[in-house]
């Protein structure tokens, strides 16, 4: 890694001590009100040999964890330590943030030496249990492929009932004949920088500081996005290659034309709108859509038993 990258990237690349993915550091983001949050995260990804940096969003939350190795404080302009409301300029410049300390790392770090692959980022909400390792499965093989610059979670209303019955398949996300475009969710995603991904990066965050703007980096990385994918400088991919069938995981052929991103199976890897009927088998639960501490701390504890600190907070 490049000399300017922050220590603690140095101390945590390659998500796991287990499993290990070389030049992929896994990250996460919080500020002080978000604190059990991101305390409940953290139970999780220890449990299953994880490694990862935490962008800290204000003083008082680096100020606990700053020992730990792990933290990153943001610049003193973009630090907050409130609640910011949906759909104000505060929210969006918040969130927001994340796409700068992303881009940050990206340029800071670059890769290990030349030749080399440059750093790729996995990317998490604190919002969201990560229930089951997801290494060995589908996003680990994926990864490793080296087939894909982009995996997200899908932003479906209502996870399919079966595994491998919303594979993106000649279109995937929530396109529909009402909805023609892909819409992903930002709280959790894999991101190889390559030239395209830099561009939809460096082209969202312009459009997040606009004067006025109250769109979220959700809304704005996916408007980027889907014109990308339009002008076919960005290939979304039509399909899971193969399944295996031994483990019932994704199965990369890489001698097929290399798509671009691709989306997660969203029965795996879920977003928080509807509860699984099996809550053993979720990778991730995303409590995306839901607000305040109390109702994400009580979905996540319903859903799938996934909350590890004392009862919800108000």
């Amino acid at each position: 890694l490049q000399p300017g990258c922050p220590l603690p990237v140095h101390q945590n690349i390659g998500v796991s001590t287990r499993n290990p993915l070389n030049n992929t550091l896994l990250v996460t983001a919080a500020n002080i009100q978000f604190y059990p949050l991101l305390q409940n995260w953290e139970y999780y990804a220890q449990l299953h040999g994880y490694k990862w940096v935490v962008l800290c969003m204000d003083t008082k939350l680096y100020d606990l964890i700053g020992h730990t190795g792990r933290a990153i404080l943001l610049p003193p302009d973009r630090q907050d330590g409130q609640i910011a409301h949906y759909r104000t300029r505060r929210y969006t410049k918040l969130v927001c943030s994340k796409v700068l300390m992303v881009v940050y790392l990206l340029q800071q770090c670059g890769s290990a030496s030349p030749g080399s692959d440059p750093l790729a980022i996995l990317f998490s909400d604190t919002d969201l249990v990560i229930k089951r390792d997801f290494l060995p499965h589908d996003l680990g093989a994926m990864i490793r492929s080296g087939f894909y610059d982009y995996l997200y979670q899908d932003e479906f209303l209502r996870s399919p009932p079966r595994p491998r019955q919303m594979l993106c398949a000649g279109g995937g996300g929530r396109r529909t004949k009402r909805r023609k475009n892909f819409f992903g969710n930002t709280g959790f995603y894999f991101l190889r920088p390559t030239a395209g991904m830099v561009r939809v990066l460096q082209e969202t965050l312009a459009q997040c500081e606009e004067d006025g703007q109250e769109r979220n980096d959700q809304e704005l990385f996916w408007n980027v996005m889907n014109e990308e994918i339009r002008s076919r400088r960005i290939q979304h991919c039509r399909e899971y290659n193969n399944i295996n069938n031994n483990n019932n995981t994704v199965v990369v052929n890489a001698s097929e034309k290399k798509p671009e991103i691709c989306c997660l199976d969203p029965y795996y890897y879920r977003t928080g709108q509807h509860k699984p009927e099996n809550s053993s088998e979720p990778y991730i639960v995303h409590a995306n859509f839901v607000s305040g501490m109390k109702n994400k701390t009580e979905l996540l504890a319903d859903f799938v038993d996934g909350w590890s600190l004392p009862p919800p907070y108000e």
